[in-house]
């Protein structure tokens, strides 16, 4: 979730035309969208596929508290990593006009405040182990702070290549990264590493995407210390920068409310259920954000236009995210007995809940790069604000339940919360709730047709039919079933697919 905003001294011209005001969108820029996504999917679900099949068979050889030790490092790290670019990365994409002096300003303020948080992240690293009562933490800490030292190379070529909608290099680099991420995995979890190959390939995966983001579009500039004239940059990147705590503070306070209470077994299966349910909203949703800023911004003085691109956007994401997620949700049984192994049934109760709940979550992201591709990241900043009020004392009582209850907030509560927010802030884009419903509803009740099918496949299939023989019946018929009910109900799905891979 980034934006920008700079002032512009002796402005260079946009690597890419930007629309006019009024005007309707060129079939240029409809094509460099389509491509964009196109390209980014490619990239992201072929590295998908490697991470999934990776991810697999490490957890099939790593202990549910490898897991639980991973998790609580990570939350640390992930709050300082959503501020540690101070929302300035999305102002070089966002802003129509760009001069040289704000990038290397945005640079020199992104290498000063990682070097800190670094520091900061490393010293504390004993205070965190202490708070969860495990030792290993503290190192898993240290080593997962060097990925602070290396984002800060990151930024700016990245906004860059995101401005110019230039999304295939972004994705053959992290094609190579995951590759060699997954290759540091396998070999540290054969030779024994335990909770350290997990650690490893993230910091070999986001070094790689460094490297190879600055070998395609090197920022090679002495970077500027001084904010003179960069007022508004600081301002806008202030409102992304709260939100991004906000969300960072209510988005895993689960895991530091679970990982006190329950100990490090108990949230490691709690932690696995998320990875394995948030897997593909993570790459999925990262697929359609990354591009919609930049697009949306292009746009942003078009209100009818941002309208209807947004809900056909929606309607997309709910056509791949609803079988996807729900799909996963259906057969979780039989693939975590046949994917993971007996050791691994604790996650499957969690693993339904946490993906009926994926849909959702995924739709609901989808506002914050809209926000702020329109000027408008406040909305997302209040959003977020309710969240927070609302969630963290419900994982507090959820937690006394155990995993189950930290699972049934994020599927009940969390609806809920989405709801009210969107029927407060969509209408200011244009967007009024019922356009919502109308957009998701053929995904969704083809999903509930899916997840009833499989369930009676289930329930009709002989005694004793191991998971290797009915994990594939039962996926085929749901997929069968999804496809046939949401073509029937909405026709025009079937040009979705084809629009993306057609170019």
């Amino acid at each position: 979730m980034r934006r920008g905003a700079e002032r512009a001294v002796a402005s260079e011209p946009p690597a890419q035309p930007h629309a006019s005001p009024g005007a309707s969108p060129s079939p240029d820029l409809k094509d460099r969208v389509v491509s964009a996504l196109k390209w980014s999917a490619a990239g992201k679900l072929l590295g998908q596929l490697i991470s999934w099949t990776v991810t697999l068979y490490v957890m099939r050889r790593l202990d549910p508290s490898h897991y639980g030790l991973m998790g609580m490092a990570t939350v640390a790290i992930s709050f300082l990593m959503v501020i540690n670019e101070l929302g300035l990365g999305a102002t070089l994409v966002q802003r129509k006009n760009l001069d040289e002096l704000a990038k290397r300003q945005v640079f020199g303020l992104v290498l000063m405040v990682n070097a800190g948080l670094f520091a900061l992240l490393f010293l504390a690293a004993p205070w965190i182990a202490a708070y969860y009562k495990e030792p290993e933490v503290a190192p898993v800490t240290r080593a997962l702070a060097f990925q602070l030292l290396m984002t800060a190379f990151l930024v700016v070529p990245q906004a860059m290549l995101e401005r110019e909608l230039d999304f295939r290099r972004q994705s053959i680099v992290f094609l190579v990264a995951s590759l060699m991420a997954s290759v540091v995995q396998i070999v540290l979890v054969e030779l024994g590493f335990g909770v350290w190959c997990l650690v490893w390939s993230n910091v070999v995966l986001l070094g790689v995407r460094v490297v190879g983001l600055n070998v395609i579009h090197p920022f090679l500039k002495l970077p500027v210390l001084s904010l003179r004239g960069a007022g508004e940059l600081a301002r806008y990147g202030g409102v992304i920068t709260a939100s991004r705590v906000i969300w960072c503070l209510y988005g895993r306070s689960d895991v530091v409310i679970g990982g006190r209470i329950l100990g490090k077994t108990l949230i490691g299966f709690y932690d696995a259920a998320m990875h394995y349910a948030t897997l593909p909203m993570q790459k999925l949703g990262f697929i359609i954000n990354q591009v919609a800023l930049p697009a949306f911004a292009r746009i942003q003085e078009q209100p009818e236009e941002v309208r209807r691109h947004f809900l056909g956007a929606t309607r997309a994401l709910a056509f791949f995210a609803f079988p996807v997620l729900w799909g996963i949700s259906a057969v979780s049984r039989e693939s975590v007995a046949l994917l993971l192994g007996p050791k691994w049934a604790g996650i499957v109760v969690p693993l339904q809940l946490l993906s009926l709940a994926g849909p959702v979550r995924m739709i609901a992201n989808f506002g914050a790069p809209v926000y702020q591709a329109v000027g408008r990241p406040k909305y997302e900043f209040f959003d977020l604000v309710r969240m927070i009020v609302v969630m963290v004392p419900a994982f507090l009582v959820g937690s006394s339940w155990g995993v189950l209850g930290l699972s049934l907030v994020w599927f009940a509560v969390y609806p809920l919360m989405m709801l009210l927010n969107i029927s407060i802030n969509y209408p200011r884009i244009g967007v009024r709730v019922t356009d919502m419903f109308r957009a998701i509803r053929s995904p969704l009740l083809a999903a509930l047709a899916m997840y009833g099918v499989v369930a009676l496949v289930r329930a009709l299939a002989p005694e004793g039919l191991g998971p290797a023989i009915l994990l594939p019946i039962l996926v085929a018929a749901g997929a069968a079933t999804y496809t046939l009910v949401a073509l029937r109900l909405d026709p025009g799905l079937r040009a979705l697919p084809r629009a993306l891979f057609r170019r």
